[in-house]
C-alpha cells in the first residue's frame, strides 16, 4: 500500500512542479524536462513493479531484458512528451489534454510491453473495455491536475493527488485489464483471437482518447478564444473612450496602445507598436519591473511626430498580458495644469492688475544687489512713488477709470527706466523702483525728474481728462544704509517729506526726516483713538451782519491731546483726510452741530464743514437727512460748507451728491473762495447758495486798492448770481469796515468774536439778545 501512495505523491509533486515553473528561461526548461522526466520514469517504473508483484507475484524476475527496456522506455517517453509540452507550449486546453493524454499512454504502454514480454511465446489477453477506461480514467486525472497546478491558489491541495493518480491509474488498470496466465494460452490456440497486439489496442485507444480530449480542449480553447476577443473588443472600446491615453510596453517595446494615444502622439498605431519606446518617452523607465508594488507616478515629456514636447504624468502598473509581464502606462497631458501653475507663480509673484513684481521680487533683487554692494559693487537707489490725487479719481470716477489711470501711469513709468531697473507695484497707487548701479545722486534725482514729468502730463480715459501728479521718496545704498527694510522705510520717510511740501515732486532722504515721519505716525494713532473716544470738542464762531446781528454759528472742530496739548486743525485735519479717519470725523461733528442748533430754537442756523472725501461716499446725502430728522432740525437751519477742493474734477458724484443735498432744503456754501482751483465760471456749474471771501483776501484790504478791487469783484459778481457773500478772518475794525461799506453781507472772525465753546454758548446769546435788545 505504501509504493502506490508515494507513487501518487511523487508523480503528482513532479508534474505540479513542471506546470508552476513554466515561466524559467528555455534553457532552464529543457533541464527541468530532463530532471523531472527522469524521476517521473523510474517512479512510475518502481509504481509499476510494486503492483506487478501485487497481481502477478510469481512473474516479476521473469520480464525480459528487451521488455523492461522498451517498458521503461515507454514510461520514460511519455513523461518526457507531457513535460515538454507543460512547459514549451501555450496553456490551453487543447496542449494541456494531449499532456495528459500522453501521461496515461506511457503508463499504460509501460505495462502491456513488460507484460507483453513475460507472456511469450503465448499471446497476452486483456479486457478491451477496462483498457479503454483505464485510458480515459488516467487522461481525466493528469488533466485535472495539469489544470489545478496551473492555479495558485489551489497548489498543492488538489494538483498533487490528481497528477499522481494520471500515473498510477493507468498502471493498475493496464494490470486489472489482464487476464489470468490460463486465458493466455486458451487466447494462444484460437485462430484470429486478439487480433491487435495489447500495445497497439492501447495505441489505438489513446490515439482515440487524444482526438476526444484534444477536439473537445480545442473547443473550450475556441470558446476561450471567442470570450477573450469579445472582452479584449469591450477593453479596446473602453480604452478608446477614456481621457487618458494608454501604452503597453515590454521590454522597452511598445506592444499596444489606445486610440487617445495615438491622438496624442500623432503617429497612427502602425508606427507605435513594434516601436522602442524611448522613441517616443526619452524619459520614461522602460525597464520591466516584477519588483513593483502598486502604481509608479512620474513626469516627463512626450515627443510628438510635429517635433512638439509635450508634458504628461504617467502612472505606470505592471499586469500580465499575452501571457507574460509588461507595463502599462497611462498618459495625461498636463499642459493646462503647467500653465495653470505658471500662471499661480506669477500671481504670486506679480501683480495682477499691472502685471508688476510684487514685494516678494523686489525683496529678492534687493537682497542680491545689497549683496553685490557689500562685495564692492556699485550702489543703488530706492524710489518710493505714490500717485498724487489717485484716490480722489478712483472715488469720484470710479474703480474702472482708476484701473487704467494705474495701467497709463506705470506704461509711463516703464517707458523712463532702463532694462535692469525693477518697479514693482506694493499697493493701491504705492510703487517702489529698484535702479541698480547708480554712481551718483544725480542720476537717480535725473530719472526722479522725468517720472515726475511723465506722470504729470494729462490723461483722457473714457472721455475724461484727469490729471495727476507723483510723490517721490529716494534713498540711496550704501550712503543711507545697507538693509533693504530699512532703504526701503527711509524712502518712504523722504515720500512723506515730499508729500508735505506740496506733492508732485521728490526728496532724497536726509537725516532727521524721519522725525516728522514718526511725529505724524503717532499723531495718526492717538487721532484715531480720540475720533473713538469723541475726546475732540467743537468750538463755535458766529456769523453776524453788516449792523452786527447775530444770525447762526459755524462749527468749528478742536483738539487738545492730553500729551501734546492743542494741535491745530491745520496739523490734524489733513492727517484724518489721507487717512479716511475724516468720514467717521465729519459724521460726528454733524450730528453733534445739528443736537447744538436745535437748542438756539430755530433762531441761529449752524454751518459745518465737508471734506470732499465726504461728498464722494454715496450715502452721504442719506446720512445727512437722518441726522436732521434725528436731532429734529429743521433743513434751513443747517448749512454745508464745502471747500474748493471739490472743483478739482468735473466729479459727477460730488455734483450729485450736492443736488440731493440742495433738495433737502438745506444751504451750500463755497469755502475759501479763490484759493484753490476754480475759476469765477465754475460757480455756473453747482449748486452754492454763499461764497466766503478766503481771510487772506481780507488780510490784505488795508495794503491797498488792488486787494479792494478783486474783493468788489467778487461782491459784484455774486450779487449777479444772487449769492450770499461771508467774509471771514475779521481781524481789525479796519477790515471790519472796509466790508461792511463795501456791502458784504455777513462777517465772522476774531475781532467780531472768537470761537465759542459749547458751555459759553448760552451766556454769548444771552448778552448778544441784551444788545441787541439795548441797541434797538
Amino acid at each position: 500500500m505504501k509504493a502506490p501512495l508515494l507513487g501518487i505523491g511523487a508523480a503528482g509533486v513532479v508534474y505540479a512542479i513542471a506546470a508552476r515553473t513554466g515561466r524559467m528561461p528555455p534553457r532552464g526548461r529543457i533541464v527541468l524536462v530532463g530532471l523531472l522526466g527522469t524521476v517521473a520514469a523510474v517512479g512510475g517504473w518502481l509504481v509499476f513493479l510494486v503492483s506487478l508483484h501485487i497481481y502477478f507475484p510469481h512473474v516479476r524476475d521473469a520480464i525480459p531484458l528487451a521488455a523492461r527496456l522498451e517498458s521503461f522506455s515507454f514510461m520514460a517517453g511519455g513523461a518526457f512528451i507531457a513535460l515538454f509540452i507543460t512547459l514549451f507550449l501555450t496553456r490551453n486546453s487543447r496542449n494541456m489534454a494531449l499532456a495528459s493524454s500522453t501521461i496515461a499512454a506511457g503508463a499504460s504502454c509501460m505495462v502491456f510491453a513488460a507484460v507483453s514480454g513475460i507472456a511469450q511465446p503465448f499471446t497476452l489477453a486483456y479486457e478491451l473495455s477496462r483498457v479503454v477506461v483505464t485510458m480515459l480514467a488516467g487522461g481525466l486525472f493528469a488533466a485535472v491536475g495539469i489544470r489545478f497546478a496551473n492555479r495558485p491558489d489551489s497548489f498543492p491541495l488538489l494538483s498533487i493527488p490528481a497528477l499522481g493518480f494520471s500515473v498510477v491509474v493507468p498502471i493498475f488498470g493496464a494490470l486489472s485489464a489482464i487476464l489470468p496466465f490460463a486465458d493466455w494460452v486458451t487466447a494462444t490456440r484460437q485462430q484470429n483471437s486478439f487480433a491487435l497486439h495489447p500495445l497497439q489496442l492501447v495505441f489505438v485507444s489513446e490515439l482515440v482518447v487524444m482526438l476526444t480530449f484534444a477536439l473537445a480542449g480545442a473547443g473550450v480553447d475556441r470558446q476561450n478564444a471567442l470570450r477573450v476577443a469579445s472582452e479584449n473588443t469591450r477593453l479596446r472600446e473602453l480604452t478608446d473612450n477614456m481621457f487618458e491615453a494608454l501604452l503597453i510596453h515590454r521590454k522597452g517595446v511598445i506592444v499596444e496602445i489606445n486610440q487617445v494615444c495615438s491622438k496624442l502622439f500623432g503617429w497612427p498605431a502602425e508606427v507605435l507598436v513594434g516601436s522602442p519606446i524611448d522613441r517616443f518617452l526619452p524619459g520614461l523607465a522602460t525597464i520591466d519591473r516584477a519588483d513593483l508594488e502598486g502604481p509608479h507616478a512620474g513626469e516627463t515629456t512626450i515627443m510628438t511626430a510635429g517635433g512638439e514636447s509635450i508634458p504628461v504624468e504617467t502612472l505606470s502598473q505592471m499586469i500580465s498580458f499575452g501571457g507574460n509581464k509588461a507595463q502599462v502606462t497611462a498618459l495625461r497631458d498636463i499642459r493646462s495644469r503647467r500653465a495653470a501653475e505658471e500662471k499661480i507663480r506669477f500671481l504670486a509673484h506679480h501683480d495682477a492688475l499691472t502685471k508688476l513684481p510684487n514685494r516678494l521680487l523686489l525683496q529678492e533683487a534687493l537682497a542680491r544687489e545689497i549683496a553685490a554692494i557689500r562685495a564692492g559693487g556699485p550702489g543703488l537707489a530706492i524710489f518710493y512713488i505714490d500717485l498724487d490725487r489717485f484716490k480722489s479719481v478712483n472715488d469720484t470716477l470710479g474703480h474702472q477709470i482708476g484701473d487704467k489711470l494705474l495701467q497709463m501711469a506705470v506704461a509711463r513709468i516703464l517707458s523712463n527706466i532702463r532694462d535692469i531697473d525693477l518697479l514693482c507695484r506694493i499697493g493701491g497707487d504705492e510703487f517702489v523702483l529698484l535702479q541698480p548701479r547708480v554712481e551718483n545722486p544725480e542720476i537717480a534725482g535725473s530719472l526722479a525728474t522725468r517720472i515726475n514729468h511723465a506722470i504729470s502730463q494729462p490723461y483722457q480715459i473714457d472721455g475724461h481728462a484727469v490729471n495727476i501728479g507723483a510723490s517721490i521718496g529716494i534713498a540711496l545704498g550704501p550712503q543711507d544704509g545697507t538693509e533693504a527694510d530699512k532703504l526701503i522705510g527711509k524712502a518712504d520717510v523722504a515720500l512723506y517729506r515730499a508729500k508735505a511740501d506740496g506733492r508732485n515732486r521728490h526728496y532724497f532722504f536726509r537725516p532727521g526726516m524721519d522725525t516728522v515721519l514718526r511725529r505724524r505716525r503717532v499723531l495718526e494713532q492717538e487721532l484715531s483713538a480720540a475720533i473713538e473716544h469723541e475726546d475732540l470738542t467743537i468750538n463755535y464762531q458766529p456769523v453776524v451782519t453788516a449792523d452786527c446781528q447775530l444770525v447762526g454759528f459755524e462749527a468749528l472742530l478742536r483738539w487738545t491731546s492730553p500729551t501734546r496739548g492743542s494741535i491745530s486743525p491745520d496739523e490734524f485735519i489733513p492727517i484724518a483726510e489721507e487717512t479716511g479717519l475724516i468720514v467717521k470725523l465729519g459724521a460726528w461733528v454733524l450730528d453733534a452741530a445739528c443736537q447744538q442748533a436745535v437748542s438756539w430754537g430755530g433762531r441761529y442756523w449752524v454751518a459745518v464743514n465737508v471734506s470732499p472725501r465726504q461728498l464722494t461716499e454715496e450715502d452721504f446725502p442719506r446720512l445727512v437727512a437722518e441726522t436732521m430728522t434725528r436731532a429734529g432740525l429743521a433743513a434751513h437751519l443747517l448749512e454745508l460748507e464745502v471747500t474748493e477742493g471739490v472743483l478739482l474734477h468735473d466729479n459727477a458724484q460730488a455734483l450729485k451728491a450736492l443736488a440731493e443735498l440742495k433738495h433737502l432744503g438745506l444751504r451750500i456754501s463755497l469755502d475759501d473762495f479763490g484759493t484753490g482751483y476754480s475759476g469765477l465760471s465754475s460757480l455756473h456749474h453747482y449748486p452754492f447758495d454763499k461764497v466766503k471771501i478766503d481771510r487772506s483776501f481780507i488780510a490784505r484790504i488795508a495794503d491797498g486798492d488792488r486787494a479792494r478791487a478783486i474783493v468788489a469783484a467778487v461782491l459784484a459778481m455774486s450779487r449777479q448770481l444772487g449769492l450770499t457773500v461771508t467774509a471771514e478772518g475779521i481781524e481789525t475794525a479796519t477790515e471790519f469796515t472796509v466790508m461792511r461799506d463795501s456791502g458784504c453781507d455777513l462777517m465772522q472772525g476774531n475781532f467780531l468774536s472768537p470761537p465759542i465753546c459749547d458751555n459759553d454758548l448760552d451766556l454769548y446769546i444771552k448778552a448778544q439778545g441784551c444788545r441787541d435788545a439795548a441797541h434797538a
